[in-house]
């Protein structure tokens, strides 16, 4: 059982204390006939100060974020203020999100959406659309995605919302991230970064780095990764935002890790596990936890790895993050694969590829794809391999056309490996080839040598 801070006390204390006076007050001015107004007003202002709270506590203290929010559901509900009780159902829906109840959230921003309707706020029923888009986006259901932050993208330029506007062009590059569109996925965040400097939204510019970091990472540029997430780490501390810190933190493990630098690499991720729980970021431990499995699993003590895959796969199931279930599964069955056990790997591959096909994540598809043309190399299923190395040539194509030519490579996928596998193929099928002509002429001569024996 997890239990209140004596600082959440003292400010849970105070806030009830605020909100029996209010609501007293007003009972008592209505049963005297005094014009109840001033009173009326100043507990609107206390449910806006407490929506208020919520938004700048809900990076850095989720649990006093969530009180924040109930109580001015609370006031918002006695005092029949609907503004107030929609933004707290927006607030409260947010909270879910970053804690990855999705489905409550969206609950949430339907509850939100109606209320806004009814008062015609605009402005807090695009807010929704985006959010209920950034929870489609996580489950893996980019198309429905990007149609929540269009009609949300709709809004906040209509009305000249610079941050507003900048978020949503920011999600939507992430939405083409996932699906392996770089080159859309940069002019997005480049527009997302033009909206974030003229709005002078400094924290919306250090997602931003961490994104644009990421995608960095994706093309194989390190060094422009590296720099993107130490200026974030840096801007997120001086902030005092704690999920934006986590974040860097996360992708510098993972920027290291892909430079060989396993130790610099674990120390990052094992940061990053602490402020993810103290946030209580269920998607975040996930994939930290799954980062430090790949390290595990790169230093070949295996079986440890794949016991952090599986931790990180029960949080990603209960979540039904499918992206994540997709790349766990991959992970789980190259470990298996590593321990030269083919065919049990080859049934994790499967059901990646399904959960991977199912929301066209094209570059866990590219993965899946490479790990069946080693599996099915290892067991000298030549057919099968071959098959999936076309289908990965076709996709690397598709994914490879039109990207930045800085760019050495669009994911990060070990060629080299994948033409030792195809080099294998093409000898294994000459060798195939040469084995069988020799069987057709040992066949012959033993044919030419009983029509001898026949004629004698």
């Amino acid at each position: 059982m997890e239990f209140m801070t004596f600082q959440h006390k003292i400010i849970r204390l105070f806030f009830l204390t605020i909100t029996v006076f209010l609501i007293s007050c007003n009972s008592f001015c209505q049963d005297d006939n005094i014009d109840g107004s001033l009173i009326f007003q100043q507990t609107l202002k206390t449910a806006d100060s407490l929506n208020r709270l919520c938004s700048e506590t809900w990076d850095s203290d989720r649990k006093l974020a969530l009180y924040y929010a109930e109580q001015a559901l609370e006031i918002s509900e006695r005092s029949n203020y609907d503004i107030g009780k929609g933004i707290a159902l927006k607030n409260i829906g947010n909270i879910n999100l970053f804690t990855g109840k999705y489905d409550e959230a969206i609950v949430f921003y339907e509850k939100a959406i109606e209320i806004f309707q009814k008062t015609r706020h605009e402005k807090g029923i695009a807010g929704c659309n985006n959010n209920i888009g950034m929870v489609l986006e996580r489950k893996g259901e980019y198309e429905m995605a990007l149609q929540f932050y269009e009609k949300s993208l709709d809004y906040e330029i209509n009305v000249h919302n610079t941050d507003g506007a900048a978020v949503t062009y920011e999600n939507m590059g992430n939405v083409y991230f996932y699906l392996g569109n770089y080159s859309q996925c940069l002019d997005y965040f480049n527009k997302a970064a033009a909206y974030f400097d003229k709005a002078e939204n400094t924290e919306g510019r250090i997602k931003l780095l961490i994104n644009l970091g990421a995608v960095y990472e994706a093309m194989n540029m390190l060094d422009k990764a590296i720099s993107n997430n130490e200026n974030a780490l840096t801007g997120s501390r001086k902030a005092g935002n704690k999920y934006l810190e986590a974040s860097a933190l996360h992708n510098l493990g993972s920027n290291y890790f892909e430079t060989g630098d396993l130790n610099k690499s674990l120390n990052y991720f094992q940061k990053t596990l602490v402020v993810k729980d103290e946030l209580e970021d269920k998607k975040g431990i996930a994939a930290a936890l799954k980062m430090i499995g790949r390290i595990y699993n790169e230093r070949e003590n295996y079986d440890l790895a794949i016991d952090y895959y599986f931790q990180a796969l029960k949080i990603s199931e209960e979540m039904e993050d499918k992206r994540a279930i997709a790349e766990t599964f991959t992970l789980i069955g190259e470990n298996l694969e590593k321990k030269g056990q083919h065919k049990q790997a080859i049934e994790f591959f499967r059901q990646s590829l399904d959960l991977a096909a199912e929301i066209n994540a094209r570059a866990e598809k590219l993965n899946n794809y490479q790990q069946f043309v080693l599996a099915f190399t290892s067991l000298k299923e030549i057919d099968s391999a071959s098959k999936y190395l076309n289908l990965y040539k076709t996709l690397n194509d598709s994914l490879t056309a039109g990207f930045i030519s800085e760019s050495k490579s669009v994911m990060n996928v070990n060629k080299s490996e994948i033409e030792k596998q195809q080099d294998k193929i093409i000898l294994y099928r000459g060798a195939l080839f040469f084995s069988g002509l020799i069987i057709l002429l040992l066949i012959a001569f033993m044919v030419f040598r009983t029509k001898k024996h026949t004629r004698i």
